[in-house]
């Protein structure tokens, strides 16, 4: 065994070691909503479920479409249930296949091993990848990376083995990226610079037209079932203004950057407020910063086509993640995982000219000298930094904390930390934090759902409920308040009780089932109401009261295409009811057809005048 592949494999069981401190940490943060309270992800019944839902099912809005995410849920849980370790696991085993991945990655760029095994090693042990790693939720970066990596490293092999498997194995693992993440739709761009940098196609040829081709198409059938049959946009609607985003923009890559070389106040929930002025000092400073890594871009361009190719790889990357359109947060450091790579290739570069790799450190000249003992000392500090936030990340009270330390205003960050309270019998303490969450957002649902939970403690069920009832109408989806109201129904209501018995012995029983969907409307169970509703449709397809109320139930679930259709089905069913028309209003105002609008408002107004 030469000595290069030894260090390798010194790399890969240092990395296991330093990771193995999150393999003991609980569940924390999405793991609650993604794994702990998801009920798809417990049976391989639910396969299909997966593939038509988005990421979050079991709590409400979001325009995360990732199966492959949730699949590997469910193969972890078939293992190890609820047992984080084996959660926990999957995740270092899949960091540890991308270190392998990147060694390959960076070695078909450079063709140079000394630089490809110090990209590996500062992407092994670098602690902005904990977010990713330690995570469970986080899980989405190291899984698409693995399939980008590999698309990326089985289209190369094929451009010089022309094997029209490894093709299609590359074609097979975009598509699974894909289906991890929504980042990797720019990856056909990150073929293309490969083509023109690093082999040198000064054109583009109808066969490299063929080959794009292929991923572009997976791409327009990825999009076009995203938004027309799934209805899920590919991003948030951004509300940022141009000029704020313009001047934000640099801040938060300046900020990843410095993130990248002195990875110290590390934290969920980066909370990074917009920048309105150009004579604001931080606006000044990133777009000098911004000028700076364009002019050293030029001069890579001309000096070394595999540099640029870097610079570039890391920007592409990262353009998703950069509020083009609004994502769920300002920045992250998870989303760093794959751009990152860029930029320690970068480094690895600049070291490579730099150190002597090949003589020991008592033999170098003193510039090498003092350049290596700062390398291995930056190293030392990224280890030593990875495991004490692997530590952190079980230690939730301390985790929260430090997230509120550096961001306050944290509306999730204080809903955690009550939770912990609440878990501690600290009710007071928890109440306090829940209040803080109410007041940095007044409209969270799993405000109203914590708040109802310390009622109940309390023996106050009318303003539980109530509470309850305000979590379900802001997230009708979220299923710890859906089980919860359902439990408590079936506990305090002896009709709800005896209906439900009713319909165990005759499912199709029209005013059974409509009777319970009542029972279930008035606690604002929406998903129930609609199934019971959805049974009596199908026994009876024109049944007013049913189609009325599921109408409603769409409505209530921010459905409003659906709702709208249901309205005009029954237009002819009730052509005398304002109440049909009013609502049909409503829905086409929400959908902004306003003229639609406006012409049934004016009928509504026309039969009620008649009454």
């Amino acid at each position: 065994m030469n000595k290069k592949r030894l260090l390798f494999y010194l790399i890969l069981l240092t990395t296991f070691a330093i990771y193995s401190a999150s393999l003991s940490n609980w569940f924390i943060w999405d793991d609650f909503h993604l794994v702990v309270n998801e009920e798809s992800i417990k049976s391989f019944q639910n396969l299909p479920v997966i593939f038509k839902t988005h990421l979050f099912r079991g709590v409400g809005g979001s325009n995360f479409y990732r199966p492959i995410q949730t699949l590997s849920f469910m193969f972890d849980y078939s293992i190890w249930k609820l047992n984080p370790f084996g959660y926990h696991l999957t995740n270092v085993i899949f960091h540890l296949l991308n270190i392998l991945l990147v060694y390959f990655f960076v070695g078909r760029i450079f063709k140079n091993r000394d630089i490809a095994f110090l990209v590996s090693l500062i992407f092994a042990i670098h602690p902005i990848n904990t977010e990713a790693v330690t995570h469970i939720s986080g899980r989405a970066d190291p899984i698409s990376s693995f399939f980008f990596l590999s698309a990326f490293l089985f289209y190369s092999k094929f451009r010089s083995e022309h094997k029209g498997k490894l093709f299609l194995f590359s074609v097979l693992c975009f598509t699974f990226s894909l289906l991890t993440k929504e980042a990797a739709l720019i990856f056909p761009l990150v073929l293309i610079l490969y083509d023109a940098l690093i082999l040198r196609q000064t054109s583009v040829t109808a066969r490299s037209l063929k080959l794009y081709a292929a991923y572009f198409l997976i791409i327009f059938v990825y999009v076009f079932y995203r938004l027309f049959f799934l209805g899920l946009p590919l991003a948030i609607p951004g509300q940022m203004a141009l000029k704020s985003f313009l001047l934000t923009t640099p801040k938060i890559l300046v900020s990843y950057l410095w993130l990248l070389f002195f990875p110290i106040h590390l934290h969920m929930e980066r909370l990074e407020p917009a920048i309105h002025s150009i004579f604001n000092p931080q606006a000044i400073i990133s777009l000098i910063a911004i000028i700076c890594i364009i002019w050293v871009s030029k001069i890579a361009y001309r000096r070394s086509k595999p540099l640029f190719f870097c610079i570039s790889f890391s920007f592409i990357t990262l353009f998703p993640m950069l509020n083009v359109l609004a994502m769920n947060a300002p920045m992250a450091e998870h989303w760093l995982y794959l751009p990152s790579i860029g930029i320690y290739s970068i480094v690895s570069f600049g070291l490579v000219k730099v150190l002597d790799l090949k003589k020991p450190i008592a033999k170098q000249s003193p510039v090498t000298k003092m350049a290596t003992l700062l390398f291995i000392g930056f190293l030392s500090f990224f280890l030593i930094r990875t495991v004490f936030r692997n530590v952190e990340w079980g230690r939730p009270f301390e985790f929260y904390q430090n997230l509120l330390k550096y961001s306050p205003n944290s509306a999730g960050g204080h809903m955690n930390i009550a939770s912990l309270y609440i878990s501690a019998n600290k009710l007071g303490l928890a109440r306090q934090e829940f209040q803080k969450a109410a007041e940095l957002n007044p409209n969270h649902p799993l405000v109203y759902h914590g708040i109802g939970f310390l009622d109940y403690l309390e023996d106050d069920k009318d303003s539980a409920v109530e509470n309850w009832k305000t979590a379900l109408r802001l997230m009708p989806f979220y299923q710890p308040t859906r089980k919860t109201m359902s439990r408590l129904l079936y506990a305090e209501d002896k009709r709800f009780r005896k209906l439900l018995k009713v319909a165990k012995k005759k499912p199709h029983d029209i005013t059974v089932n409509y009777e319970l969907s009542k029972l279930y409307l008035k606690k604002n169970l929406y998903i129930e109401a609609l199934d019971r509703l959805e049974r009596i449709l199908e026994i009876e397809p024109e049944n007013l009261n049913a189609l009325f109320d599921r109408a409603g139930v769409y409505f209530h679930l921010n459905l409003y295409i659906k709702a709208a259709e249901e309205y005009k089905r029954l237009l002819p069913l009730a052509p005398d009811s304002p109440l049909v028309y009013n609502n049909l209003a409503i829905c086409y105002t929400e959908l902004n057809k306003h003229k639609e609008a406006d012409i049934m408002r004016q009928k509504a107004l026309e039969l009620q005048s008649k009454k």
